[in-house]
């Protein structure tokens, strides 16, 4: 039982170790038939892995293995070789790698790189086969014209190249066909006495034709020599043609195309020769511009018709000639039209940077390019600009620079009309920009001027856009001084100085409070100038006329008056512009008056309120069913001057109902809106007044982003509802920055929060803007007074000056009589002492040393 049972423990292991040894043989035999199968398909790479696989592989296997190693080495190595452009070099390599091989044991891998070096040569040989196939059409289509000599010396050019350097097919093809064509030239080699009269006959024959060709030709010359006679004797149409290739067409639209093109581009010269010219407020009507001057004649190329459509592919044949009717009715048309005076070439491009075209009218060029994504358009518009500008052809300036400026500010004022309105200011501004560059390449473009001063006046830059306006009228009053460009516009458009006239009293009076009663009185002028013949000018007092009528003989005016239509519009709207200043007058605070100044404020106000009733009933009679949008605009502005006035007299249910009238005839009229604002503030009826003010605020503003008045009555809601940081953004803008009032109220806000360090720069700056002797400068020398109570508070020596200017004010305003003579000796004793409080507050400022007397710092080594 022993003996057994250490047999079984012997045997146990053995079959163990037994079974695993075939399951390896088994395995390695596997790897070793994929591995043969990976190269016999040629996969070298893959079967080199394969062969690596092998747990316990024999020395054949190892050789082998180490072979298909070379052999994958040199089939990277000819890889490189080929893409170097040395395909002998690969060839060569993988030729001498098979070499290397064992014919039995490497049968598959020689073969793989067998087929790889075959593939080498074969790619070697495309170019060179290509054109072996073209030499071997070239002999074919030489066969066909059965000129045997010259075809079989093709053929034999590619038969003759050297092994290898050609497929062998392509050599064996040239090879055969090489001999039948040697065959067919020794069979047609003519006898000597055939070949001389063959070559007789030859020789008339051609004489023969070259003889008819001449007379063709001669009999050609005379017929056009005789057309060109014709044409010349004909009369030349005043006329410009056009003869635009379109390049970008492909070859069956190409007709089409360059039809479509000479359209286009006669559209754009008209789109450009009639651009408009419209202006907010009092516009200048562009379309009697329609009737033109010098305006270029295009003869437009249309379409043939339905008959030319018809007839276009028929081709007609006479013997070994070929006519299509087309072409007979097209010359028949060329001989018959009259020939033009002028006369555009040009091409249109296109490429991968952008679009091109390029234009010829004798001696003259132009050119424009785009890379836009709508370029075709933009290009075929600039260069359209570019001829009509340059020619003399645009009343609006020869200058192609200040054109495109121009109209791009035109393009730019578009979209501002569409943005929102947080960005309507910086798309005004950028039109303002355009136009500037438009004025100062050619300051005679009027059209731009007077787009740039109404761009001026939307974004509250009134005095700027008064500039403009006055420079304006300067230049149409003196015909001398307008280019010969403009001058049929002018002549066109005699309404255009009075609409610059009254633009530039209507925005000088925005930009300065002072010269309000000055303003009232240049409109009361251009009222009596275009009103109805004997019209005075209108006036408040019966003693102001007098004045203005001396006024109004003294000012110079055009010759020419607008006509009668163009006349009662302008009139229309210069009547309600005197009204609403007339109102201006009266929109005043009462604070600070006497008693007197009250009273007469008071009486002046009733005395308006009767006058523009007065003047709303006259506007009435004159306005009609043609000027109907003038009237309605007039009405709202009356309207809304009414109801500032009522407002300033205290009845507020009178002045919202204007302004709500006002509204409602013009949505568009901001002043209303701000009209509405300053009644709710004023009643503070309800919960929600601040909002509805606010509300109405916000929409003047959305309008106009900086109305002056729609800001500070902004800020002065916010500071009377308790939110200064709002009203502070409200007011520190660029637009306010000299804006006495609302300088004089950022102070007041400081003042508010006992902060009279800030508030004292924008006292003085607002007394700068506009000195007074009332309580403004009351204020500001109470501020510095509070200033001196504040622990290290000082003062700038420029600010005390100030205060003390405003301290003399205040004594001059007092009445030099012994009633006032008390009051007067304590101002001048507070003067004194107010010189006191500047000198101890400027003392304390600590000025920088002279520069000479800076210590110098210690010098820091490395």
């Amino acid at each position: 039982m022993r003996w057994f049972l250490v047999f079984l423990a012997f045997m146990v292991p053995l079959a163990g170790s037994t079974a695993v040894a075939a399951a390896s043989a088994s395995a390695d035999a596997a790897h070793q038939r994929l591995a043969a199968q990976l190269e016999r398909d040629g996969s070298l790479r893959a079967a080199y892995v394969e062969l690596g696989k092998i747990k316990a592989p024999t020395k054949a296997q190892t050789t082998h293995r180490a072979h298909v190693a070379a052999a994958v080495q040199a089939v990277a190595a000819a890889a490189a070789l080929q893409r170097a452009k040395d395909p002998a070099g690969a060839q060569a390599t993988l030729d001498a790698a098979r070499g290397k091989l064992d014919i039995d044991a490497d049968r598959n891998v020689i073969v793989a790189l067998a087929r790889r070096s075959a593939a080498v040569a074969a790619a070697a040989r495309v170019p060179a086969d290509r054109q072996a196939r073209a030499a071997i059409r070239k002999g074919d289509a030489l066969v066909d014209q059965e000129h045997w000599a010259q075809a079989a010396e093709i053929y034999e050019s590619v038969a003759t190249k050297p092994a290898g350097s050609v497929s062998p097919e392509l050599a064996q093809q040239a090879t055969v066909k090489q001999l039948a064509a040697e065959q067919k030239a020794v069979e047609e080699e003519p006898s000597p006495t055939a070949d001389f009269f063959t070559s007789v006959w030859h020789t008339l024959r051609d004489g023969l034709q070259w003889l008819l060709l001449a007379t063709l030709l001669v009999a050609v010359w005379l017929a056009l020599m005789g057309i060109r006679a014709y044409r010349r004797a004909r009369p030349v149409s005043e006329q410009t043609s056009l003869l635009l290739v379109d390049a970008t067409a492909d070859g069956k639209d190409q007709e089409a195309q360059n039809l479509a093109l000479r359209n286009e581009f006669a559209d754009a010269v008209q789109e450009v020769r009639y651009s408009s010219l419209g202006v907010e407020g009092a516009d200048v009507d562009e379309r009697r511009d329609l009737d033109g001057t010098a305006a270029p004649a295009m003869v437009r190329p249309s379409d043939d018709g339905e008959l030319d459509a018809l007839v276009k592919d028929v081709q007609l044949s006479v013997g070994a000639v070929k006519v299509k009717p087309f072409q007979l009715m097209a010359f028949w048309r060329w001989i018959w039209e009259r020939p033009t005076e002028h006369q555009i070439t040009g091409t249109l491009r296109a490429d991968g940077k952008g679009t091109e075209i390029c234009l010829d009218l004798g001696r003259n060029h132009w050119s424009a390019g785009r890379v836009d994504e709508d370029a075709r358009a933009a290009v075929i518009r600039d260069a359209a600009q570019k001829y009509v500008v340059e020619s003399g052809y645009s009343y609006i300036t020869t200058s192609w620079r200040s054109f495109a400026a121009y109209t791009d500010g035109l393009d730019a004022l578009a979209r501002a009309s569409k943005a929102t309105p947080e960005e309507r200011e910086a798309a005004l501004d950028g039109a303002r920009a355009l136009l500037e560059r438009a004025v100062c390449q050619d300051g005679g473009n009027l059209p731009a001027r007077l787009r740039l001063a109404a761009v001026l006046g939307a974004l509250g830059r009134n005095g700027e856009a008064a500039a403009q306006f006055a420079r304006l009228m300067e230049d149409l009053r003196r015909p001398g001084r307008v280019p010969s460009t403009a001058k049929d516009f002018v002549k066109r458009h005699p309404e255009l100085f009075w609409v610059a006239a009254i633009n530039c009293a209507i925005t000088l009076g925005k930009a300065t409070d002072g010269r309000r009663y000055s303003v009232l009185r240049d409109l009361a002028v251009l009222v009596a100038a275009l009103g109805p013949d004997g019209t005075e000018p209108p006036v408040l007092d019966t003693d102001e006329l007098a004045d203005l009528k001396e006024r109004l003989a003294t000012r110079e005016y055009p010759d020419v008056r607008p006509d009668a239509l163009d006349r009662r519009r302008l009139y229309i709207v210069v009547l309600s512009a005197w009204a609403a200043q007339l109102a201006i007058t009266v929109d005043r605070s009462d604070k600070g008056l006497s008693p007197e100044q009250l009273e007469r404020l008071k009486s002046r106000r009733i005395r308006v309120a009767a006058r523009l009733r007065e003047v709303k009933s006259e506007l009435a009679e004159v306005s009609g069913s043609d000027l109907s949008a003038a009237g309605g605009q007039a009405d709202a502005v009356l309207e809304n001057a009414l109801a500032r006035v009522e407002l300033r007299r205290g009845r507020s249910e009178n002045a919202r109902e204007a302004a709500e009238r006002a509204l409602a005839l013009n949505p568009d009229l901001g002043d209303a809106h701000v009209t509405l604002a300053k009644i709710a503030m004023a009643d503070e009826e309800g919960d929600d007044w601040s909002d509805e003010a606010e509300r109405h605020l916000r929409a003047a503003l959305a309008l106009s982003p900086n109305d002056r008045r729609a800001r500070r009555e902004l800020g002065r809601l916010y500071r009377k509802i308790g939110d200064p940081t709002a009203a502070k953004e409200v007011l520190q803008v660029k637009a306010m920055r000299t804006d006495w009032r609302a300088l004089e109220l950022l102070g007041e806000i400081a003042l508010d929060g006992d902060d009279y360090a800030g508030a004292i720069p924008y006292l003085v700056r607002s007394q700068g803007r506009n000195p007074s002797g009332d309580y403004r400068a009351e204020r500001l020398v109470q501020a510095v007074f509070d200033l001196r109570n504040v622990d290290g508070a000082t003062l700038l020596k420029v600010q005390g000056n100030a205060a003390m200017d405003a301290a003399d004010r205040l004594i001059k305003a007092i009445p030099k009589d012994p009633e006032h003579e008390a009051k007067r000796d304590a101002a001048v004793g507070r003067k004194a002492l107010l010189g006191e409080v500047v000198d101890e507050l400027t003392a304390r400022r600590v000025d920088p040393p002279p520069h000479d007397e800076q210590p110098v710092p210690p010098k820091v080594s490395a």
